[in-house]
């Protein structure tokens, strides 16, 4: 029982370095990709704020609204 312990074991930490081995390993590629997803998530949220701003609808002078003449579409 204790060999079968022990070659679990070494199984165990062999995966564990090989893992460790990958995680440490930043290539320069993924870094790129990386920051392309960055910037492009950046785009969206500036894409998102500019179609909020232009949202609002301002009346030019203060006053009441008596009917609204829109149809939905």
């Amino acid at each position: 029982m204790c060999l079968v312990r022990q070659n679990a074991n070494g199984i165990f930490r062999k995966t564990a370095n090989a893992t460790l081995d990958k995680i440490a390993e930043v290539r320069p590629v993924d870094v790129q990709a990386a920051q392309a997803e960055v910037d492009n998530a950046v785009a969206a949220v500036k894409r998102a704020q500019t179609d909020l701003k232009q949202a609002d609808i301002k009346a030019p002078i203060t006053g009441k609204i008596l009917k609204i003449h829109t149809k939905v579409g």
